[in-house]
């Protein structure tokens, strides 16, 4: 693989519909590129958001929380 900067491809922004706060990430000044032109862009973010708790069955319960991606 080789790498890239990322101020020369196009980098779409994403969104998680349902965070309350988002972390500050660093930037990462590069993309990496495989031989099979695969373009792998890694920045992780830490997401605060909200999920309704349905505690009904516990210590039994389970709980499903979900996050939506969109750019």
């Amino acid at each position: 693989q080789i790498s890239i900067p990322t101020a020369n491809v196009w980098v779409p922004d994403i969104l998680i519909n349902e965070f309350v706060d988002v972390g500050k990430s660093p930037d990462i000044p590069y993309v990496y590129v495989t031989h099979e032109g695969l373009v792998q862009n890694y920045k992780p973010i830490q997401v605060v958001t909200v999920c309704t708790l349905n505690i009904y069955n516990f210590p039994f319960d389970v709980q499903k929380c979900s996050l939506t991606f969109q750019s």
